[in-house]
């Protein structure tokens, strides 16, 4: 009997954020028998300092085929530059041994654009899931932009995302339009009771409780030492309040961020930090917050879909499509304080109530392995600028 020969899929995470959102798509091309399947993992997934979360994807039954571990004891902008050097020669190797059929990429994070340009520079295609978007105040912008031109199949959250895509030269007919990964995760991840969540994670939860996630604006050039102490001064006072902290990412001056986190948490007795809580931990304890604060895309994507509100500091995610949940103030102790009152305001639940991801619904794995399934791996597209329709 004639059997078709599989395909190979290798995906590629440099962080704990990228692989949160791969998770159950990886797990759906795993089990599927058209499919083989391989893993490279680098960045701060193999870094002591930023958890080693290399081990979340192993406890999830993965293997990882390749592990390309980085040099970030520095968080300078030189030292990411080298970084990213680091990466392009580790995936270059590694993508030419293991000579997959198909790399998936998520995101905009330098070690992702450093996959792509390698795996780019070997001809072999690339699916980019979460591009078209903008977020002005983070380098990860052109990043992601670039990415998307590396890539030969686009997988994307919603409408205007996919419209920012073609304009960037891309063929309608290699866009595809999924909803949010992060959405999907939120549906397929079983949450952890209350008392179990609170026993693992060794906190205590108050009358009313908040998720802080802060993490650089990397296009500026301002004192992110001074904007983190706006924050904490903005959430000093509440005592009423249980505070979960999750450390920022590997972005260039991270560490000052982190400094003034760990002392605040000396400070308060209400604080309670996480370098990398896993995604079941992180899903479970934001479904019980009242609100998230910060400049994280999970106050974007996630909480919304939850129905909790957030208030988004600063420009990092500048540019994104925002669901009425969310409340955008500048840096400012004054001005995080009036947007924290605000969501926890009456008037503001009640909008709540009839507020809307911008992020679609829950299926967006399955929809990208559905279109995966039916690709021509024999005869993918050719890279060529989509030239839009004169307006003339």
């Amino acid at each position: 009997m004639y059997r078709a020969v599989k395909k190979s899929i290798c995906f590629i995470s440099g962080s704990r954020a990228d692989y949160g959102l791969l998770k159950w798509l990886i797990r759906e091309v795993n089990n599927d028998e058209q499919f083989d399947m391989s893993i490279i993992a680098t960045g701060s997934h193999l870094s002591e300092r930023f958890g080693n979360t290399a081990s979340e994807i192993e406890s999830d039954g993965f293997q990882i085929d390749v592990k390309i571990p980085l040099d970030l004891d520095s968080d300078s902008r030189i030292n990411t530059a080298r970084a990213f050097g680091e990466c392009a020669i580790g995936i270059a190797n590694s993508v030419e041994k293991l000579n997959p059929d198909l790399v998936v990429l998520l995101g905009d994070r330098y070690e992702i654009f450093a996959a792509a340009t390698a795996t780019y520079l070997l001809g072999k295609p690339i699916a980019h899931i979460h591009g078209g978007e903008v977020t002005h105040g983070s380098f990860d912008d052109g990043i992601r932009h670039s990415i998307t031109k590396l890539s030969q199949i686009h997988f994307v959250a919603n409408a205007e995302y996919a419209k920012r895509v073609m304009q960037l030269g891309e063929s309608p007919g290699s866009i595809h339009i999924v909803g949010g990964l992060g959405v999907d995760a939120i549906d397929k991840t079983p949450v952890i009771p209350f008392g179990d969540l609170a026993n693992s994670l060794n906190v205590r939860f108050s009358e009313q409780n908040f998720l802080v996630t802060y993490h650089p604006e990397t296009v500026d050039t301002s004192d992110k030492r001074a904007q983190v102490k706006e924050l904490l001064a903005a959430l000093a006072d509440r005592s009423d309040t249980s505070l979960f902290i999750t450390l920022p990412n590997s972005d260039p001056n991270n560490a000052e961020i982190r400094a003034e986190f760990h002392e605040f948490g000396k400070r308060e007795t209400n604080v309670f930090i996480f370098e990398s809580l896993g995604q079941t931990k992180y899903l479970s304890l934001l479904r019980r917050m009242d609100g998230v604060i910060g400049n994280s895309s999970s106050g974007i994507i996630e909480a919304p879909h939850l129905g909790i509100p957030t208030v988004n500091i600063g420009s990092r995610q500048s540019g994104r499509v925002k669901a009425a949940s969310i409340v955008d103030c500048d840096n400012s102790e004054t001005a995080i304080r009036n947007a924290i009152h605000k969501i926890m305001s009456n008037d503001f639940r009640s909008v709540l109530k009839n507020a809307e991801s911008s992020y679609g619904g829950p299926g967006a794995s399955s929809k990208i392995l559905a279109i995966i399934k039916c690709l021509d791996f024999e005869k993918m597209p050719t890279k060529a600028f989509f030239d839009l329709p004169s307006q003339s």
